[in-house]
């Protein structure tokens, strides 16, 4: 997904801020990636995507992920906090740590 988002930015010349999503991938990805992780990274690119769905591959994504609203702060939304929250935080409760 992440590779077909970059291809269609570059066809099109149409690329989200390059700064912002370097923090998104540095901070959450490089640093041992996680169902966690991969899901804030999917949150924080969505945030860069504000206001720029119509250039996202799967434009469906930013709907699934926040709810718009003039705030500056996007809101989450329930499945995030009602279904991908729980598991990740139940599989972080049986996942060995070494």
């Amino acid at each position: 997904m992440a590779l077909a988002q970059l291809n269609r930015d570059l066809a099109t010349h149409q690329v989200a801020p390059q700064d912002k999503l370097e923090v998104a991938i540095k901070t959450n990805l490089l640093t041992s990636p996680s169902f966690g992780k991969w899901n804030a990274l999917i949150l924080e690119i969505m945030k860069v995507y504000r206001g720029l769905k119509e250039q996202l591959v799967i434009p469906e994504l930013f709907d699934f992920c926040f709810q718009e609203s003039g705030k500056e702060k996007l809101p989450v939304r329930p499945i995030q906090t009602e279904v991908i929250g729980p598991l990740i935080q139940l599989r972080n409760d049986f996942h060995p740590v070494f």
